[in-house]
């Protein structure tokens, strides 16, 4: 099956480290004794919000590092096509179709910790043909009119975060904006960074700003061009493979084919062709589909035989495209939301035809960059590496611990709660977008296909099975039946799944060290370094 559940953000095991200064914090394994910040939930606004990718980014900012979720989120937009994708996919925010600049003080003053925006582009966009009028163009009044309002309202919000193109960093209205943070008790940290950074294959180069109401970054002179701090071990580089939806029937993919008449055009040879064995596309615009050329967005080469060579390294001819008919085709709209790292759940209205969904995705932001900078932001600096580890537990009468490897790879995937007083259980609170899945194709939806190498394993340089195994037991008793996936080479954490199979319906657990195998033995289950198999000495309680 095709799940896409910020995929790419598990593979880079995204950590969090101490902050202080009053902003959001978690305890990390070098002082556990940290206590967290009394601040567990944020207040949100979203101007020129689209299709939300600024919502689920600061949503996966705070469930992932601090087990708590959004206050509460006021969108604003004007396209109706935007708004009702945004109500389809959270029916329970507030979105208004109104003009920014339309906007009074009253509507914003104390109403939110949190304004996340993406101003329109267009006044800054550096292509051929573009206008760039910058501050002149009428297209600036939203974000004019947010100057005015942050200048006048008296209880301002502690954090803004704001998103453009990469001309942005250069106009004369980023000297306007400057200014009024600075007026207003703002500093700041400025990005021009890309995808393809992290390990997306996708080449969307954008500045970014976030901003706190503090002297936080009062030293901040520079725009940063690197993101995280890469540990040495560096970042995985993700092919387009990893993105593309297999599970397309013909008539899918005839929908998105590309015609024999487009091909037949002088112009056709210009188009951006990637295959899946490449680790990166050109950036995909709200043109994409519509307008055939690499500005707007890659197409997909479908090769005969998948171990073919990467369009990079083996360029296609382009002297007679027609050579390639019925082998390219557009990115699906899923695909795309997948590289821009929206979870597998988001879905477009069925009153949301094609062209249009191209177009919002298009106009939309790259959920696994903001989420990422949202982190920094709200929480603190952020590493990526391979060999992170995470404390969880210490509450709710669960052990502290440390996890790392495919057991925090699926913690920071999904958003989990303990089970009270059962130390090192916890269950899934996306119960309702999972529950269909079964265990192996979830695991292998967010890049685990192999087990993790554990501390034991390593230190002793053992020759170890890292193939991922499904365990299955239907126990006496027990109607469920039981599911159980080792996720490291010792078998020592894993997942633990509960399956009503006249419903195609499971409960999926995870289990850290303090609960793997003791959950595993209160069942009947017996767990040894190479084997999961029935206690045959086990007697099941009586009352």
């Amino acid at each position: 099956s095709f799940v896409c559940v910020f995929a790419v953000q598990a593979h880079l095991q995204l950590i969090l480290t101490e902050t202080n200064g009053g902003r959001l914090t978690k305890p990390n394994s070098i002082n556990p004794s940290i206590e967290m910040s009394t601040c567990k939930s944020i207040r949100m606004i979203e101007f020129f919000s689209g299709i939300g990718g600024m919502r689920y980014s600061a949503e996966k900012a705070l469930q992932v590092s601090l087990d708590t979720s959004l206050e509460t989120c006021q969108a604003y937009d004007i396209s109706l096509h935007a708004n009702n994708s945004y109500k389809h996919n959270f029916p329970n925010d507030s979105v208004r179709t109104k003009l920014v600049e339309q906007l009074k003080p009253k509507d914003l003053d104390g109403k939110a910790d949190l304004w996340t925006m993406s101003p329109p582009c267009q006044p800054f966009t550096t292509t051929r043909g573009a206008k760039s009028l910058d501050s002149e163009d009428k297209r600036c009044n939203g974000l004019k009119g947010i100057i005015d309002l942050l200048t006048n309202i008296q209880e301002k919000p502690k954090y803004i975060f704001l998103e453009n193109v990469k001309g942005f960093s250069g106009s004369q209205m980023i000297e306007e904006w400057h200014k009024c943070l600075k007026e207003n008790g703002y500093t700041y940290k400025q990005y021009l960074v890309s995808p393809v950074q992290i390990g997306v294959p996708n080449h969307r180069q954008r500045y970014y700003i976030q901003c706190e109401r503090s002297d936080r970054w009062k030293d901040e002179t520079i725009i940063h061009q690197e993101i995280v701090k890469v540990e040495k071990n560096g970042v995985q580089k993700h092919l387009v493979g990893e993105y593309i939806d297999e599970s397309l029937t013909a008539d899918d993919l005839n929908t998105f084919l590309v015609s024999d008449e487009i091909l037949q055009k002088n112009w056709a040879r210009q188009v951006g062709v990637v295959s899946k064995a490449d680790t990166a596309t050109h950036c995909f615009t709200a043109g994409y589909g519509r307008i055939f050329h690499r500005a707007t967005g890659s197409l997909l080469l479908t090769r005969e035989s998948p171990e073919d060579d990467s369009v990079e390294q083996s360029p296609i001819d382009r002297s007679n495209m027609m050579q390639y008919s019925g082998q390219l085709r557009r990115f699906a709209p899923k695909e795309l939301l997948c590289l821009f790292g929206f979870p597998s759940s988001f879905e477009f209205p069925d009153s949301i035809n094609l062209e249009n969904q191209y177009k919002l995705i298009g106009n939309s932001i790259n959920v696994n960059i903001v989420a990422l900078l949202l982190k920094e932001l709200l929480v603190g600096d952020v590493k990526v590496g391979c060999n992170e580890r995470l404390q969880v537990g210490g509450t709710k009468g669960h052990v502290a611990e440390e996890i790392d490897g495919n057991l925090m790879q699926l913690y920071h995937s999904y958003r989990w709660k303990m089970i009270p007083n059962c130390t090192g259980r916890h269950t899934c609170r996306d119960h309702s977008e999972v529950s269909s899945i079964p265990p192996l194709d979830l695991l292998k939806g967010i890049g685990i296909a192999k087990k993790s190498t554990s501390e034991f394993s390593a230190s002793v340089n053992a020759v170890v099975d890292t193939e991922l195994k499904e365990y299955q037991f239907q126990l006496p008793g027990r109607a469920d039946k039981v599911h159980v996936i080792p996720l490291d080479t010792n078998n020592d954490t894993g997942m633990i799944s509960f399956a009503k199979e006249d419903r195609g319906a499971y409960a999926h657990t995870l289990n850290t060290p303090s609960g793997f195998r003791r959950k595993l033995a209160c069942i009947g289950i017996e767990v040894t370094s190479t084997d999961v198999r029935l206690d045959e000495n086990f007697s099941q309680p009586t009352d």
